[in-house]
C-alpha cells in the first residue's frame, strides 16, 4: 500500500508537473513576453504612421498643385493687368497702335514739346550719360527731362542727375518681350520700341544717352516730326522729335513693328530709311536733318570715329560747329578711351583735346567740377547752373 500510494504520488507529482509545464507551454505560446509584445506594436504604429504619411505627402502634392495652378493664374491675371496698364510704355507695340490711326493728329499748329527722353536699360548711370542729361539741360533748356530705366541704374552719377530729371521705371512683361513670335532680347531693341510709344504719347525730343548736344533745338520744334540722317541716304532713330499723338509717328510704328525679324536694325533705321521715302511733302510735315548737321556729325565706320575723337576739329572742313545739333558718342568707343586712359587721364584729355568729342564734353562740364568729380567712391554732389 505503501509503494503504490508513492507511486501514486510519483504519478500525481509528475502529472502535476506536465500539467504546470504544458500550462506554462500555453501560456508562453498565448501570452508573447512584454518585449515581443512591444516590437508587434511597434510595427503596427509604424504601418499606421506611413499609410498616414503617404496620405498627408498625397493631400499635399495635390494641394501644392491646386496653389501652383491658383499661383499662375494669379500671375496671369496680374501680367494682364499691369500689361494693360504700363503696355503703352513698356512695348511700342501695343494697344495703343491698333487704335492710333483713328486718333492720331494729322496736322498741328502746337510746336513739338520741349520734354527731352532719355531711355537707359540694364546697367547703372554712366559718366557719359549724366553728360547727356546735362549737355541736353544747357542747351536745349526743356521744360522738362525724363529718364526711363528698369530700376538698375543706381550709381553715383544717377544720383547726381536725380535732382533735375523726372525718373519713370519701365515695368518689362513678358507680353513685351516678344513680336512678331520673335524673342525682343536686346535692350538695344527694346529701347527702339520704348521711343516710339513715349514720342507718340507724351511728344517731345528722344535723344540716345550717348549723344550730347551742342545747340538750341528750337528751330526745329516747329515741325511734326523731325529726324536726322546718318552718312547717306540712311534716317536713323538715335535722335528723333515729333508733336504728341502724330499720325507720321504712328504709321511709323506700325511699319517698325511688322518688320521686327531679330535683325540689328531690320525694323528701325531700314524701316525708318524706307518710310521717308513714300512721305507726302505735302501733307506730312518732316524736317530730316543732314547727316553733317543732325546727331553725329561724322559717318559711324573706322574714319568717322577716328576724326570723332581724335582729331583736330578745327582741321576738318566742311563742319560748322554753331550748325551742328549734337555729337553721337557712341558708348562703346567712349568706354574704351576711359580704359584706355583710366579716370585720372580721361579728365587730362577732355582738357586739352582739340577732338570735337573733347570739345563738346568741356563745354557740358558744370563750372568747378574737377579730376575728384570723376572717382565715384567720392560721389560729391555736383551743383548744376540754372
Amino acid at each position: 500500500m505503501k509503494i503504490t500510494g508513492v507511486v501514486v504520488g510519483v504519478l500525481v507529482s509528475t502529472a502535476v508537473v506536465l500539467l504546470v509545464t504544458y500550462g506554462l507551454g500555453v501560456s508562453f505560446v498565448l501570452h508573447p513576453t512584454p518585449s515581443e509584445n512591444f516590437n508587434e506594436g511597434l510595427l503596427i504604429q509604424q504601418d499606421v504612421i506611413r499609410k498616414e504619411t503617404t496620405e498627408n505627402i498625397n493631400d499635399l502634392k495635390k494641394a501644392n498643385k491646386d496653389l501652383e495652378g491658383k499661383v499662375e493664374t494669379l500671375q496671369v491675371q496680374n501680367s494682364e493687368s499691369k500689361h494693360k496698364e504700363w503696355n503703352a510704355i513698356s512695348s511700342g507695340c501695343g494697344d495703343w497702335l491698333k487704335s492710333c490711326e483713328n486718333n492720331c493728329v494729322q496736322t498741328s499748329t502746337t510746336p513739338i514739346p520741349k520734354h527731352v527722353h532719355f531711355v537707359s536699360l540694364n546697367h547703372p548711370f554712366s559718366f557719359m550719360e549724366w553728360l547727356a542729361v546735362v549737355s541736353a539741360r544747357n542747351k536745349i533748356k526743356p521744360d522738362k527731362i525724363t529718364v526711363y530705366t528698369d530700376g538698375l541704374q543706381d550709381s553715383c552719377w544717377w544720383r547726381r542727375a536725380l535732382p533735375y530729371i523726372d525718373h519713370q521705371i519701365i515695368h518689362t512683361l513678358p507680353g513685351a518681350n516678344v513680336l512678331n513670335r520673335v524673342g525682343i532680347r536686346l535692350v538695344e531693341h527694346k529701347s527702339d520700341f520704348l521711343r516710339l510709344s513715349i514720342l507718340y504719347h507724351s511728344g517731345g525730343i528722344y535723344i540716345d544717352s550717348d549723344i550730347l548736344s551742342l545747340n538750341s533745338f528750337d528751330p526745329l520744334l516747329k515741325h511734326q516730326m523731325v529726324l536726322s540722317e546718318q552718312c547717306g541716304s540712311e534716317v536713323n532713330v538715335a535722335l528723333m522729335m515729333s508733336q504728341k499723338h502724330s499720325c507720321v509717328l504712328c504709321r511709323f510704328a506700325h511699319l517698325s513693328c511688322k518688320n521686327f525679324n531679330g535683325g540689328w536694325v531690320t525694323h528701325s533705321v531700314g524701316a525708318l530709311s524706307s518710310f521717308v521715302k513714300s512721305l507726302d511733302k505735302e501733307r506730312d510735315d518732316v524736317a530730316i536733318l543732314p547727316w553733317k548737321s543732325g546727331f553725329h556729325p561724322m559717318c559711324y565706320n573706322a574714319k568717322g570715329l577716328d576724326e570723332l575723337y581724335t582729331k583736330d576739329f578745327d582741321s576738318i572742313s566742311g563742319y560748322n560747329k554753331t550748325r551742328i545739333y549734337s555729337v553721337h558718342l557712341y558708348h562703346s568707343r567712349f568706354e574704351s578711351q576711359q580704359l584706355i586712359r583710366t579716370k585720372v587721364h580721361i579728365f587730362d584729355w577732355i582738357q586739352t583735346s582739340k577732338s570735337l568729342v573733347a570739345l563738346t564734353i568741356r563745354e557740358s562740364l558744370p563750372p568747378g567740377f574737377s579730376q575728384q568729380h570723376l572717382h565715384e567712391s567720392q560721389c560729391t554732389d555736383i551743383q548744376l547752373p540754372d
